[in-house]
């Protein structure tokens, strides 16, 4: 009889008898610090006014548990009065780890009495069949990770007489990966965007002048938290995260993880110099020239910063008027000179003092992973930002610039040049910020990257949303490279050699219907549709049908598109949001939409459409989860997408990266609704609690799983130790190698359980 239960003498009783079996030896069972929990669902009241209550029936320890042939094995007995049946029974476990507060965790679904056999299914039958099965008491499920936490149902690894028998077994991961934040600081943004971005009318009408002290004073009404700790130094903000990452308290949360695990972040900076149109030709946003040179013969320099005539900004780069006619002040004397069309605007010295440049901000990110050895509990793995039009042949002498190509390329442990302690473990790029993935004008460069990147296997994480931090040009792209002759009439893109020689002007709306944005010239200034224009930008520039040219290049690049097509296009309440960056005919209201084993491409928005649409078993395409926000509008879409993976699309499940987008998602609701810990751990718990029907496997596979294949952790376990640095994965080793490796497509979860040392008895290969 399970402990903690007693009954009065006389009382008439009624009972059942049956088994757990642990596919684990018994040494291994006893030093799980777990207890297996028996709940009962009764019915109480009559009527309909009556409710299902559970009830704990008792609780199993696994000290309790008895050797047989090999395995954990242990017989319970359940008593309740006769004629206060119970209507089902269910297995939950909880933790005895006194830092682990969590409620207890379901093991087996609910469970008629008269059950007779709990387990995992290896051979998949249909939905049919397990229906079928499970109306006649043999309850089985089709996939390995059954249950969202450490323990699941095992496959039929033993036979017994007479009994019934729930086979189980555990597994607690030892990492848990966010593969998506950010610690470059507010102050290494370029004036103009970030002035676009926070005040965007503010230039036309010329009432402000960029600033930082005014970027600083409106980020922590945009952002909350995330905008003051944006206002630090890189070097601060990573040292922030480290602290903030492994007391996030995940276990929580994720109840799959180990309260031990350590925690990976991949931290995201940003190279913004070049973010607009002028970056093609090699010229950086901000700029250091020398100004004059002062009474005792030192030169003095002044940090200029640059629009494109296009904006028509009235630049503080001109003479102004004094007794003896017109004259440039002292300080604007030796301005940079236009070389395409672009007017240089003198920076206040406060701004030029506080602007971090991508150097400074280079230098403090390549140190983040070995400062974060001195943790004990968490890594921080930085990834270099790449723009390509840093490295092309007329960018201009910066001081920010002292890095080749190849240099860079040398940076990613992965890379087969790289030696000695690793800086980086993958590329982020930002083609938002005025760069296309197949460049017209990028080609031989882009190319040589692409090539290297996909023979070394080194991950790409690509801003994948319309929304985000995009060039303050990208409304007027569409007008610059008609100028610069780059774009035809037409509906494709023009290629010569495998190459994009120039964009199509006839390109598929949010409801794939052609549109062709008009240029300004050949409007009327009532009728200016500049989203036209933005979203011709989007389609060229972010989307994922903007890779697929790309991916047909080169089939092996592995790549992750961010933020998961943006959760807007989830819900026909975000018209609002998206307004300013769809074309003009009317508002869309498509959202996501299947038609039986497919998803309906006549219901579904067309940028996420192309998302999902690429995510294919033969490439190694991936989506992470970060600034993905979750509300009632559109959870409900997101639940229902991969329940439909799970049966029409498994791939899906097996390319889902956690990330948090941190600390941008301060101030959304999602974080701010939810209580306690610190702004990680909100975001996990609030995006966890919006989808409580998503598939169990879900952020098991997104938080561990998944991960260990995109940054090929085996590979980079063992670069680490060639090169002379400690390792702090050595779990990794017990781990079968096909984990780690993109060519391998069968279920992840599946082989996971196969080749688990720990396990009594696995399946025969």
């Amino acid at each position: 009889m399970p402990p903690g239960i007693t009954f009065e003498n006389g009382q008439d009783l009624t009972s059942i008898t049956f088994a757990v079996a642990v596919n684990h030896a018994l040494d291994k069972t006893k030093d799980f610090a777990e207890e297996l929990v028996v709940f009962a669902q009764f019915l109480q009241g009559s009527g309909p006014g009556a409710r299902k209550v559970m009830r704990e029936m008792g609780t199993v320890s696994m000290t309790d548990f008895v050797d047989k042939d090999g395995y954990a094995y242990f017989e319970c007995m359940l008593y309740w009065p006769t004629g206060q049946d119970p209507r089902k029974i269910q297995l939950f476990y909880r933790s005895l780890d006194p830092r682990d507060t969590s409620v207890p965790v379901p093991v087996t679904p609910a469970l008629s009495l008269d059950f007779w056999t709990v387990s995992w299914n290896p051979d998949h039958p249909s939905v049919e069949q397990i229906q079928k099965d499970n109306k006649a008491g043999n309850y089985s499920v089709d996939h390995a990770i059954s249950a969202p936490g450490r323990w699941h149902l095992a496959h039929r690894f033993a036979e017994f007489d007479d009994i019934a028998v729930i086979y189980l077994w555990r597994f607690a991961t030892p990492t848990h990966f966010e593969m998506h934040s950010h610690v470059e600081s507010n102050h290494c943004s370029p004036l103009p965007p970030a002035w676009v971005h926070i005040w965007d009318n503010a230039i036309e009408w010329h009432a402000f002048q960029p600033g930082y002290w005014w970027q600083d004073k409106l980020a922590p009404l945009a952002l909350g938290e995330g905008g003051e700790i944006g206002s630090g130094p890189t070097a601060t903000i990573a040292n922030t995260f480290l602290n903030d990452l492994p007391n996030g308290s995940f276990h929580k949360v994720f109840p799959f993880l180990s309260p031990n695990a350590d925690h990976v972040g991949c931290l995201m900076p940003m190279d913004m110099e070049y973010m607009h149109f002028n970056g093609y030709f090699g010229i950086p946003i901000s700029q250091v020239f020398p100004s004059r040179v002062s009474e005792s013969g030192e030169i003095e320099s002044t940090r200029w910063y640059c629009w494109d005539a296009i904006w028509k900004f009235e630049t503080n780069n001109r003479p102004v008027a004094t007794d003896d006619g017109y004259e440039f002040p002292a300080r604007y004397s030796n301005a940079p000179r236009s070389k395409n069309g672009e007017v240089w605007c003198w920076m206040e010295a406060q701004d030029a003092k506080s602007y971090e440049p991508w150097k400074t901000q280079r230098n403090a990110h390549s140190s983040t992973f070995s400062n974060s050895r001195k943790s004990s509990r968490a890594r921080n793995l930085p990834f270099f930002h790449f723009d390509p039009r840093r490295y092309t042949a007329q960018s201009a002498p910066l001081e920010e610039t002292g890095w080749s190509l190849a240099d860079v390329l040398s940076q990613p442990i992965q890379s087969s040049t790289c030696s000695g302690t690793p800086n980086y473990f993958g590329f982020k790029l930002y083609t938002a910020m005025g760069w296309a993935p197949g460049d017209p004008f990028l080609r031989q460069l882009q190319e040589e990257f692409y090539s290297f990147c996909e023979s070394n296997h080194i991950p790409l994480l690509n801003h994948g949303t319309p929304a985000g931090y995009y060039t303050h040009d990208r409304r007027h792209y569409f007008d610059l490279l008609l100028r610069e002759g780059k774009i035809v009439d037409g509906s494709d893109d023009r290629m010569e050699a495998g190459w994009i020689s120039q964009f199509a002007r006839t390109i598929p709306g949010p409801d794939r219907q052609p549109m062709t944005p008009r240029s300004t010239k050949d409007e009327h200034w009532w009728s200016h549709h500049e989203e036209d224009r933005v979203w011709w930008f989007i389609h060229h520039y972010v989307s994922a049908q903007a890779w697929r040219k790309v991916l047909a290049r080169f089939p092996n690049l592995k790549i992750c598109l961010a933020h998961f097509g943006d959760s807007d296009h989830l819900s026909s309440e975000s018209w609002s949001t998206r307004k300013d960056r769809e074309p003009h005919r009317k508002a869309q209201k498509l959202t996501l939409a299947f038609d039986g084993d497919r998803i309906d491409p006549a219901r579904t928005h067309r940028f996420l459409y192309d998302l999902l649409d690429l995510i294919q078993p033969e490439n190694r395409v991936f989506a992470d989860l970060s600034y993905v926000i979750l509300t009632e509008h559109n959870a409900a879409k997101f639940t229902e997408l991969f329940q439909w993976a799970r049966e029409h699309k498994p791939i899906l499940l097996e390319r889902i990266l956690w990330g948090t987008d941190w600390p941008l998602i301060a101030k959304q609701k999602p974080v701010t609704d939810a209580k306690g810990g610190n702004m990680l751990h909100r975001y996990a718990k609030g995006f966890q609690a919006a989808i409580p029907k998503i598939p169990s496997d879900f952020f098991f596979r997104a938080c561990f799983l998944n991960p260990l294949q995109y940054l090929d952790l085996g590979g980079v376990h063992q670069k680490l130790k060639i090169t002379g640095s400690s390792s702090p994965w050595e779990w990794v080793e017990d781990l079968d190698k096909s984990l780690f490796d993109m060519n391998f497509q069968g279920d992840k979860a599946e082989l996971l359980y196969r080749s688990t040392k720990s396990l009594a008895k696995g399946l025969e290969t």
